[in-house]
C-alpha cells in the first residue's frame, strides 16, 4: 500500500493539522489523502488507508532524488528483503509489457548478471514474474537502462531491428511527482 498526501500551493506544512478538534478537520479539508493497494490501479480514500494501517501497519521507504533506494553493490548476490520491498514500490509488479502480475509474484532480475560483475543495487535491478524472467533469460532478451528509463531489447530472432520497448513502472504513483508534507514551497508568497 502506498499513501500520498497532497496540499494546495502556499499551504502550511506540519503545523496545520494541530491537535484534536478543529485542527484535524481543517487539515482534512486542506489535504486530499489517497493511496493504492498492490495489484489494483484504483485509488482508495484516506479513511480506507487509516483503517488498513490500524490493522496491518506500514513500512516507509525513502527514495533518492533519482528514485533509487538502497544499494549494496557486490557485497551480496541476492537482493535483500528491504531492497525487494523498495523494488515492489518502484516497479509496481512485473514490468514486462502487458503483464499484470503484482510485486508479490515477481523475482528481482540483475540487469547485468552478477557473475559478470553486475551489482546488487536497486538501479541495476528490475522485477519480472517467473514466466517473464525465464523468457528473458532463455530467449536472450536484454534489459537496458538509458536516461534513467528501463528498456527491453528483443533478440534478433524476434525483431531484426531490435527496437527498444519501454518498461515503465506499473505503480501509478511513480508517474506523477507528488509534494509531500513538510516539503518547502517554491511559492515565495506562501
Amino acid at each position: 500500500m502506498k499513501q500520498v498526501t497532497s496540499r494546495p500551493p502556499g499551504g502550511t506544512s506540519s503545523g496545520e493539522s494541530g491537535g484534536r478538534g478543529t485542527g484535524n478537520a481543517r487539515a482534512a479539508r486542506i489535504r486530499k489523502t489517497f493511496g493504492y493497494f498492490e495489484g489494483n490501479p484504483a485509488t482508495v480514500s484516506g479513511e480506507t488507508i487509516s483503517r488498513q494501517l490500524c490493522d496491518a501497519g506500514y513500512r516507509g521507504i525513502l527514495f533518492s532524488q533519482a528514485g533509487q533506494p538502497l544499494n549494496v553493490g557486490r557485497e551480496q548476490r541476492l537482493f535483500n528483503r528491504e531492497q525487494r520491498r523498495a523494488l515492489a514500490v518502484r516497479d509496481g509488479g512485473c514490468r514486462w509489457p502487458d503483464c499484470e502480475q503484482p510485486s508479490s509474484w515477481t523475482e528481482a532480475h540483475h540487469i547485468e548478471n552478477w557473475l559478470d560483475l553486475g551489482l546488487s543495487n536497486i538501479d541495476h535491478a528490475i522485477l519480472f514474474c517467473a514466466h517473464h524472467h525465464l523468457l528473458l533469460h532463455n530467449r536472450h532478451w536484454k534489459v537496458l537502462m538509458l536516461n534513467d528509463q528501463y528498456w527491453l531489447q528483443p533478440p534478433v530472432e524476434i525483431d531484426l531491428e531490435q527496437a527498444l520497448i519501454a518498461l515503465p513502472s506499473k505503480n501509478p504513483l511513480m508517474d506523477v511527482p507528488v509534494q509531500l508534507d513538510g516539503a518547502k514551497d517554491d511559492d515565495p508568497s506562501g
